[in-house]
């Protein structure tokens, strides 16, 4: 199970996307959220639990499986960052540096 996730699903739905988040019923929305944070009162506010949806005919995912075989640090590296990108789109993330610090730790890797 990925960090910050309910539950992680393979779904048929997802065409032309790589990945999204969805709020479980009964979670906070990412607009109360965003609401609460903008409010001051995100002490003690836990993460959001998310249902992460994946698309396993996507060329990236396909590219995963093929390079955790061969470099699975850079895998869980891209493999995180598809989690944090989804997050990020449904207005979910709450630590963008995490993000940042992940992208430099890939380029990295690319440039070396």
């Amino acid at each position: 199970m990925l960090p910050g996730s309910q539950s992680v699903r393979s779904l048929k739905r997802l065409v032309g996307s790589l990945a999204l988040v969805l709020t479980p019923e009964g979670e906070m929305t990412p607009q109360m959220r965003q609401m609460m944070i903008a409010l001051g009162k995100e002490n003690g506010m836990p993460g959001p639990k998310v249902v992460f949806e994946i698309n396993p005919r996507h060329q990236l995912v396909k590219g995963l499986a093929k390079l955790h075989k061969s470099d699975p640090d850079t895998a869980g590296l891209i493999t995180e960052q598809i989690l944090d990108n989804a997050l990020l789109s449904g207005g979910l993330l709450d630590e963008l540096q995490r993000i940042i610090q992940r992208t430099q730790k890939l380029m990295e890797k690319l440039a070396s």
